[in-house]
């Protein structure tokens, strides 16, 4: 079984019983994932200790920086926030769009930790996880 903290298009996820005996044959201290989406090889890669995520997108980057910030009840408390504001938006168009728009107000291009956390869960709730988000 795979370690995988949110769903991301294109994902190494399928290919890991690929990648991982590659990789794991090479010797050395470091390991850098440049493309790291959802960091399936970076979580899965187990042979090195120190690991370094990099990523073109900002908002990959945002998110990754928000979950290794944060503890789960500050993520818990961020989410039972937003629930309560809004209600459930996984299967309301309506309170997703009205979620949506109050995040892109809100957190889009803080650079807080908030704002990584709205990413991840607009990731997470859109169909295909294509999600679109700003202003």
């Amino acid at each position: 079984m795979s370690l995988k903290l949110f769903r991301y298009p294109g994902s190494k996820t399928t290919f890991l019983p690929t990648i991982l005996p590659i990789i794991n044959e090479v010797d050395g201290d470091l390991f850098v994932e440049p493309f790291l989406g959802s960091g399936a090889v970076l979580l899965n890669y187990q042979k090195c200790e120190n690991k370094i995520g990099n990523d073109l997108n900002s908002y990959i980057i945002r998110i990754w920086k928000s979950i290794i910030e944060v503890d789960w009840e500050y993520f818990k408390n961020f989410y039972d926030e937003n629930i309560k504001r809004f209600g459930d938006w996984s299967n309301n168009k309506e309170i997703f769009y009205k979620f949506r728009n109050y995040g892109n107000q809100k957190w889009h291009k803080s650079d807080t930790l908030d704002e990584g956390l709205f990413y991840l869960i607009m990731t997470n709730s859109c169909i295909n996880n294509m999600c679109r988000f700003g202003g």
